[in-house]
């Protein structure tokens, strides 16, 4: 697992990948109103295709912690801070994307996409690398 430090530095470990999500308190809630999770983190440094892990974190979420709330299961990609680590002919959260995620446009720089619904993430086929198990 990689761990970050305040200061952004990476601390390897011996994952090449890591996800975070986010569920506030209901009592609390989210600052922007909405009713939803997020995956506030993701990153890819391994061989596995980045929309196979994140269709396989989404569905642990989902087996964890059940139906999402009524807004959903949020990420927000960074559009610039993004671009140096992908392809120019994708958009950003392209993996998320092929994992089934949805595009809800871009705002304040950022590209914003849901979860499919948890019955919907069943139905997708996994997409493999040549090579891959």
């Amino acid at each position: 697992m990689l761990h970050y430090s305040l200061d952004n530095r990476v601390v390897p470990g011996r994952a090449r990948a890591g996800w975070v999500t986010w569920r506030p308190i209901p009592q609390v809630g989210r600052m922007d109103g909405l009713e939803a999770w997020e995956c506030t983190f993701f990153r890819n440094e391994g061989t596995r295709t980045s929309s196979d892990l994140v269709r396989e974190a989404t569905d642990v979420i989902y087996r964890a912690w059940g139906w999402p709330p009524r807004d959903g299961f949020i990420t927000a990609v960074g559009v610039d801070q993004t671009a140096h680590r992908r392809s120019r002919r994708h958009h950003p959260g392209w993996c998320f994307v092929c994992a089934g995620w949805l595009s809800s446009g871009e705002r304040g720089g950022k590209a914003w996409l849901s979860a499919p619904p948890p019955e919907r993430l069943a139905q997708r086929p996994s997409r493999r690398r040549a090579g891959e198990p």
